[in-house]
């Protein structure tokens, strides 16, 4: 009762008049139990959940194509389609949801099979329609109702009609057919290099003098017969192996197979991919495929994300021969450089551990004792609870797709204001994607008075959960996942605007790895990462000492990490070209031999066939170091105001997180920060 006197109170001075009509918004705030329910359970409701997604777009479209111009308003056209929208785009990230982590293979399956009908639906009827172009322009030009006055409105409409115009919905129906017969020939391309990925199941196998130095308690998980140990082909195995082992030919092994493991399948799919996309491009007006990516970014061209990147490898690599010469005074014994100077690719990692653990005596399985998982994420919701006034309370997970999950509900404490719930997926399972990511389910909007309605968003990772209910505990690069995810997650909670198209990270791609990485920066400062230790047995925090320890190690070799990300950024923005006549591998050459002074080339190593972002992100990978340059400015505000000060975070919240994708957010970081961001905070940051 009390929760509902407090809702009439906000309603009354919020000035929100509610007209009841069938066209307007005023979204129930969904309880958790209502969305537990929203999850299908078997496959018939699977394929209702399909055909209602279809049915509700469907009748939206046949509506906005039966009107007459000069009759449209706000409401038969412009809600009509959001609201149609918002609930084709929910049942199809439930169906996502449970394609990717539910723990019935068979429902995995089956869901997996409708969100392929319902993505290229989607791609059919809503990426270049005609209709929803003509009817956004009618509404541009014979719309006077009050709605069309206002920014928000004439903001979308602006928007919608760019990315339609961009997408090729103004041409001809003969070219509009070639358009949709190239975007189902990409996606089924793209669907197959993914899924070669996902589906290898591929291994080698390696007896135990092969494999000294690797961790006792890693090579207890693997499989063994009387030839050795079974080694899956996954990315902690590559990790864990090119950190510890010390015998060279393991690590070369295990790393050729780990990049050769979709190879030469996924060569000749890329190919295909690169001739489709640049033809699909060249079609709506581009020259090629990144000059369409890049066009309605905040970059704005190719060759402008190209020489802000060489600008970072300028200024980075500087660092990285600084540290190459103290990384190779002492090398392991079984480390040795290249003709040309420089570390073996398969030898990095190891001679980084070796330096880390012999230089910084810090040891990555000891440090792990003090990141218990619970602790740390009953330390996250308390530090960013009290950083932008929210509560995060938790509520019974039961019902939804695995037994194993973390749920809470997401509460303003000023208005008490409920955005949304947030689901942690935090351990590996047969079945699950590897890839730590983050899913936004329920996207978060406004109603018709300004509250947000309720939204759902999950944080995936794979740790590995310890057995017979031991504490499971996180290496540090782990805990930065974490806080990499969660801001992902508070982006598409925060980012409630009166438009689902626009809402949460839907906003330009190159600022959508923002809040992650400005939330990783945390990790980054050493009050934090003492305030987030806690040993699992002595509960005692990490010294001192100990903190500036790994606050030296993180950063010495963050710049060479940095350096890897620009040389994939430069991969995809050239695989974005018309590169029909340059092998992909070529490519991947002559750019690695540019980029990289501190590693050598392997030829032999194939790892753009494996390189799963070029799916997700396509040209847009550079959109990493974009956004990294703009963290590094707004976390330099943040530490200088107060990383724990409520209203730093307020500011950062109304300034910023609270606008989704409505507003430039180059502009809004440059208001908040009172200065045109430069790439000087992250250089520093690099520096020891």
């Amino acid at each position: 009762m009390k929760r509902l006197y407090g809702l009439l109170l906000l309603l009354i001075f919020s000035g929100c008049h509610y007209v009841k009509s069938p066209e307007m918004r005023l979204c129930s705030r969904l309880d958790w139990q209502s969305i537990v329910t929203m999850f299908p359970k078997n496959e018939q409701q699977i394929g209702a959940m399909k055909h209602k997604a279809i049915a509700v777009i469907d009748t939206m479209l046949k509506t906005l194509e039966s009107q007459e111009p000069q009759h449209r308003n706000f409401y038969n056209s412009i809600r009509l389609y959001d609201n149609a929208k918002f609930k084709f785009i929910m049942n199809l990230q439930i169906l996502s949801t449970v394609s990717m982590l539910d723990s019935d293979p068979s429902l995995r399956s089956c869901a997996n099979h409708a969100v392929t009908e319902l993505q290229q639906y989607q791609a059919d009827k809503l990426v270049r329609n005609p209709i929803l172009l003509h009817a956004f322009q009618d509404y541009a030009q014979y719309g006077h109702d009050d709605p069309s006055k206002t920014i928000s409105v004439r903001t979308f409409l602006q928007k919608s009609i760019n990315k339609l115009e961009h997408e090729g919905a103004h041409l001809s129906s003969a070219i509009l057919t070639r358009l949709n017969k190239l975007s189902k020939d990409i996606k089924k391309l793209e669907a197959e290099f993914g899924s070669y990925i996902v589906n290898h199941a591929k291994s080698i196998v390696c007896t135990k003098d092969e494999l000294v130095g690797v961790p006792a308690l890693y090579l207890t998980n693997l499989h063994q017969t009387k030839r050795g140990y079974t080694i899956p082909l996954t990315y902690d195995a590559f990790f864990t192996i090119l950190e510890n082992c010390t015998i060279a030919a393991t690590r070369k092994k295990i790393f050729l197979e780990f990049n050769r493991r979709v190879y030469p399948k996924n060569e000749d799919v890329l190919k295909k991919l690169i001739y489709k996309r640049n033809e699909y491009a060249r079609l709506v007006g581009y020259k090629n495929f990144a000059e369409y990516e890049c066009a309605l970014q905040m970059v704005g061209s190719v060759q402008r994300a190209q020489d802000f990147i060489m600008e970072i490898v300028a200024s980075t690599n500087t660092i990285v021969d600084e540290e190459f010469v103290q990384l190779t005074k002492n090398l392991p014994e079984s480390v040795v450089l290249s003709l040309t100077g420089k570390l073996q690719p398969f030898d990095e990692a190891f001679v980084r551990s070796t330096y880390r653990k012999s230089h910084f005596d810090i040891d990555a399985t000891a440090l792990a004792q003090y990141f218990p998982i619970d602790n740390v994420i009953n330390q996250l919701t308390k530090q960013f609870g009290q950083f932008f006034a929210l509560s995060f309370d938790q509520v019974p997970c039961h019902g939804l797709w695995h037994k194993d999950l973390i749920c809470f509900q997401v509460r303003l404490l000023k208005t008490n204001e409920i955005l949304g719930y947030l689901v942690f997926d935090l351990y590996a399972r047969p079945g699950k994607s590897e890839q730590a990511c983050q899913m936004s389910v329920i996207p978060t909007i406004q109603d018709d008075c300004s509250f947000a309605c309720s939204g759902l968003s999950t944080i995936i990772t794979n740790f590995n959960k310890a057995q017979d209910g031991k504490k499971t505990l996180l290496e540090f690069h782990d805990v930065k996942t974490l806080f990499h995810e969660f801001g992902h997650a508070l982006q598409e909670l925060f980012g409630a605007t009166d438009f689902v198209d626009i809402a949460g990270s839907h906003g330009p791609r190159d600022f959508l790895e923002v809040p992650s990485q400005l939330f990783e920066m945390w990790m980054d400062n050493p009050s934090m990462i003492k305030q987030f230790s806690q040993h699992y047995i002595t509960q005692e925090k990490l010294s001192d000492a100990m903190v500036q320890k790994i606050v030296a190690a993180e950063k010495f070799g963050r710049a060479s990490l940095l350096s890897r990300q620009c040389l994939l950024s430069l991969i995809s923005l050239e695989f974005g070209k018309d590169a029909e006549k340059i092998q992909p591998h070529d490519i991947v050459e002559k750019l690695y031999r540019q980029v990289r002074t501190d590693v050598e080339y392997c030829p032999q190593d194939h790892f753009e066939t494996g390189f799963e972002h070029l799916i997700a992100y396509g040209s847009h990978y550079y959109g990493y170091v974009w956004s990294k340059v703009l963290a590094a400015g707004l976390f330099e505000y943040i530490t200088k105001h107060g990383i724990t000060d409520n209203e730093v975070g307020q500011k950062l919240y109304q300034a910023l997180l609270c606008h989704g994708g409505s507003q430039d957010p180059q502009k809004l970081v440059e208001l908040l920060l009172g200065s045109t961001v430069t790439k000087k905070a992250l250089i520093d940051s690099l520096q020891s």
